[in-house]
């Protein structure tokens, strides 16, 4: 049996009343969050620090090994060759390492209050949303999608925001904190909130 299109859709903005979090759940969220998003970046410029002296004295016993044989003479020409090639090859590697340690800097309190809007206001950004917009707001709230299984909406993966509120709202008498999995969920939550924001 099918079900009317305005009964389906009344059944989804119920859906995302239902997951609304309060406004204190979105506070520890957000600070969650930016603890997360800071611990990464303070790594990643540690890490990115360790690898730029590392850089750095691989390109000096380079020069080092130039001056042994240009200058002080006490380096063959085949042994030279060898240690460059070998040093450069290090190097490349460093280099590699260096640029795969590097976090994009991004607007996370920014993406975080966009996101706090969201979550907060779906139903009412559904509402007015237009097709492609509502497309957008849908794939940032239910990731892996949503089915309609003819009495309900099936159980969906929803976005991190979402997944750390069920949690909480198990302990009624208490907020729990949302703590989120990974950095990589994390990051991948920003991500979809940001294109999200690039279409809206």
């Amino acid at each position: 049996m099918s079900v009317p299109r305005a009964a389906l859709e009344t059944r989804f903005l119920d859906l995302l009343e239902s997951l609304q979090p309060n406004a204190e759940y979105l506070t520890l969220f957000r600070a969650v969050v930016l603890d997360c998003w800071k611990g990464e970046l303070r790594e990643a410029h540690d890490l990115s620090a360790r690898l730029d002296s590392r850089v750095r004295s691989l390109e000096q016993r380079i020069r080092d090994y130039h001056h042994a044989l240009v200058v002080e003479k006490s380096l063959d020409a085949e042994g030279h060759h060898e240690m460059v090639a070998r040093t450069r090859a290090e190097l490349t590697v460093a280099k590699i390492e260096r640029s795969e340690a590097q976090i994009e800097e991004c607007d996370v309190e920014g993406l975080l209050a966009f996101a706090e809007h969201v979550i907060g206001n779906a139903a009412a950004l559904w509402t007015s949303a237009s097709a492609d917009d509502r497309l957008a707001l849908q794939g940032a709230l239910f990731p892996d999608g949503l089915v309609w299984n003819g009495a309900g909406f099936g159980t969906a993966i929803t976005c991190l925001a979402f997944n750390a509120l069920q949690v909480s709202k198990v302990e009624e008498s208490s907020v729990a904190s949302p703590m989120p999995a990974s950095w990589n969920q994390l990051l991948c939550w920003l991500q979809q909130i940001d294109e999200l924001r690039r279409v809206a």
